[in-house]
């Protein structure tokens, strides 16, 4: 069991040491592909592609590039895409029409740079 906000929830496994449902002030039913993915957890359904790469949830939708990178999502709040480096290194993501930039320097993000503004990270 685990407390949680003054709630009491109790989980519950299958033998193949999956969570099958959850007890307390809500409950859930959980679902799982052939694959062991989840496909509903009582609130809301998954959908994955042969690439066990979620594809489809809660009114979202996702696409992959080549190397398994979420690049583009669909959605109540709009379209997102992302662009990565060859080296795995997310380099720019646009979010509804307004861009940001990533820079890095050894490796580490030191930056982002929004439309026109830069912000520095720390």
């Amino acid at each position: 069991m685990k407390r949680g906000r003054s709630h009491l929830f109790t989980y519950y496994y299958s033998s193949s040491k999956q969570l099958d449902y959850v007890t307390g002030s809500k409950s859930y039913d959980f679902s799982y592909d052939d694959k062991g993915n989840v496909t509903d957890n009582g609130k809301r359904g998954f959908v994955y592609n042969t690439a066990d790469q979620l594809v489809e949830s809660d009114g979202y939708s996702y696409t992959y590039d080549g190397n398994n990178k979420r690049v583009k999502e669909v959605g109540s709040t709009g379209i997102s895409y992302s662009f990565y480096a060859s080296n795995g290194k997310l380099m720019y993501r646009q979010v509804n029409g307004e861009h940001v930039d990533y820079y890095y320097l050894g490796g580490k993000l030191i930056a982002e740079k929004k439309g026109d503004g830069s912000h520095a990270r720390s």
